[in-house]
């Protein structure tokens, strides 16, 4: 079995995800991450709807470029600054 399909299994996820503290991507390992550590299914949202996971939001490094039409944003130099100097 190369190293992939086995990465992969729900057996190998639920201990990754238990381990790491990470929701797994095969969703069949939910009922061995519970038999590892009860309630974690739910702890990491390895059940949880389609609608949950599309509300994530992921980080964006900061652009010049809003990509929405607006003009209003910062590069990400100018962005570390004005955090730095929140910071200070």
């Amino acid at each position: 079995m190369s190293w992939i399909k086995w990465v992969s299994t729900p057996k190998v996820q639920a201990q990754q995800a238990i381990y790491f503290g990470e929701t797994p991507a095969n969703t069949k390992a939910c009922a061995i991450m519970d038999k590892l550590s009860k309630g974690s299914c739910a702890q990491y949202h390895a059940n949880a709807s389609a609608a949950y996971f599309r509300s994530i939001k992921f980080w964006k490094t900061p652009s010049k470029d809003c990509g929405n039409g607006k003009s209003n944003c910062m590069d990400y130099g100018k962005w570390q600054q004005a955090w730095t100097d929140i910071k200070s």
